[in-house]
């Protein structure tokens, strides 16, 4: 099963606070949406204070996270993959 099967449902319910929902669609989905808030706050400290916010982590260690993270997505969305199969009409 793809990684980001559900990806859509989950960004959708978080955006609608439906965080538990989310979760069981896809993990993925409310750390995206974090993500992209994260990414806008950025970018808004540099243009109006004028400081890039940097943050620097070794690259093994970036790599063992991105690969353990990877591996428990997928794990979740075998475990899911009945629901995520079915269709949907959103909430």
């Amino acid at each position: 099963m793809d990684p980001l099967c559900g990806a859509t449902r989950s960004v959708y319910l978080t955006l609608h606070g439906d965080i538990v929902t989310a979760v069981h669609y896809n993990p993925a989905g409310p750390v995206l949406v974090l993500a992209a808030v994260l990414v806008l706050v950025r970018a808004a400290v540099e243009r109006f204070g004028g400081r890039w916010i940097v943050v620097d982590l070794p690259r093994p260690l970036r790599i063992a996270m991105g690969a353990t993270l990877l591996l428990a997505l997928e794990i979740n969305q075998q475990l899911h993959a009945a629901m995520l199969t079915q269709p949907w009409m959103g909430v």
